[in-house]
């Protein structure tokens, strides 16, 4: 029997495998992808098409199988795989920013509605926070204050956003 000498620059069959998986994996991400973030993706026209196929089929064998027929295909190209791993990771990153930021303006919201220290979590927000309309967030906390009612509670929320806050 002829033994072959170890191929020290071939990765061994388990991590070929695995990284085969990963791209599957990788093409179920970019699948399931909101609109507008898929639209954002550095894809061929060709592959961009048939991403748009699989992104209209319901859960399914063929679906599944369409999948790992595009991991093949973005397999044959490192560069492409490579961009769409960065994009991909570059959607989590922002995603994970924007529940950050969601996060932030919900502990601000509920400062301000503290009976203790709410007044000195407003006086801070009117000084570092000046594009914000402050008499309309003033009036909001008072209503939600007084009522209970959740539609001000809300409003608080949408004049943080949208005075930028965190």
């Amino acid at each position: 029997m002829r033994r072959l000498p170890p191929d020290s620059e071939r990765p061994s069959r388990t991590r070929r495998k695995l990284a085969a998986e990963a791209v599957v994996e990788l093409t179920h991400q970019l699948a399931a992808l909101p609109d507008t973030a898929f639209k954002g993706l550095p894809l061929p026209q060709e592959l961009r098409d048939e991403f748009e196929q699989v992104r209209k089929m319901k859960a399914s064998a063929a679906r599944a199988r369409q999948l790992r027929h595009l991991a093949g295909d973005l397999r044959a190209d490192d560069e492409l795989l490579a961009a769409l791993s960065m994009a991909l990771g570059g959607q989590r990153r922002l995603s994970h920013e924007e529940a950050l930021r969601f996060q932030q303006r919900e502990e601000l919201r509920e400062s301000l509605l503290d009976p203790h220290h709410g007044d000195e979590a407003l006086s801070a927000l009117e000084q570092s926070a000046p594009d914000l309309d402050h008499a309309a967030l003033h009036e909001q906390i008072e209503r939600y204050r007084h009522t209970g009612d959740k539609r001000y509670y809300r409003a608080i929320f949408r004049l943080l956003e949208k005075g930028g806050l965190p």
